[in-house]
């Protein structure tokens, strides 16, 4: 009388998959031998399928299945076979923008929940200056004319694409400079401090202006256009 022991089959290797927000994953296994069968559980249960590949139902958390081959009676240690679920990438909206025209805008730059993320753009309104698409950050521009864009980024990371943010880019005419008429001076007057500049925040310029101010020595004896920029 003799006993035979077969040989037991094995998983060589196993293929994982992975999926964007939510769906169906398709995994695969290599066995020694035998046909595959696909298992919920390391232990037990039902097989869910048979075959070398194997279509999970939908799925919107990463799940683990496991392969088992059988040959000749003999069945293989399972095998851990890993369906990724991949949460899409987020972009934080970077808010409304409003620029002038006559002057460069700043560049928009986009971050979101990876560094890894790609950016794709959209714009409703090449009137203001801006391209009706591109890629990455929005580089700075001069504003060709006036008006509200709407602006839409849509972040993609291993090839997910996440949700799409829209803000608005604003371009205002700029104002035209306007300043009040001064009175004559005499050259031993004390500096005065010019005033009379619209809209406020800019800068005056001419003979004998240093710092906002008109000093009549050191213009000397004249006429001294000023200028409000």
């Amino acid at each position: 009388t003799a006993i035979t022991v077969y040989s037991a089959p094995s998983i060589v290797s196993a293929t994982p998959g992975s999926v964007c927000r939510s769906g169906t994953v398709t995994l695969s296994a290599n066995p020694s031998s035998g046909t595959v069968s696909w298992y919920a559980s390391a232990t037990g249960g039902t097989a869910l399928a048979t075959g070398n590949s194997f279509t999970t139902p939908t799925i919107s958390n990463t799940t683990t299945y496991y392969a088992e081959t059988s040959s000749g009676g003999c069945n293989s240690a399972r095998v851990a076979v890993v369906a990724t679920v991949t949460p899409p990438p987020t972009v934080t909206n970077p808010g409304a923008k409003t620029f002038c025209t006559g002057a460069s805008t700043q560049a928009i730059s986009f971050s979101g929940s990876s560094t890894s993320s790609t950016y794709a753009w959209s714009n409703d309104n090449t009137g203001i200056g801006l391209a009706a698409s591109g890629s990455g950050n929005i580089a700075s521009f001069s504003p060709s004319g006036t008006g509200t864009a709407n602006v839409t980024v849509t972040p993609t990371l291993n090839g997910c694409v996440g949700s799409p943010q829209t803000f608005t880019i604003t371009v205002n005419q700029s104002p035209t400079p306007t300043l009040s008429s001064y009175s004559a001076m005499c050259v031993n007057w004390a500096p005065i401090a010019l005033t009379g500049g619209s809209p406020s925040g800019g800068t005056y310029t001419g003979t004998g202006v240093s710092g906002g101010n008109f000093n009549p020595s050191t213009a000397g004896v004249g006429t001294f256009p000023i200028t409000y920029s």
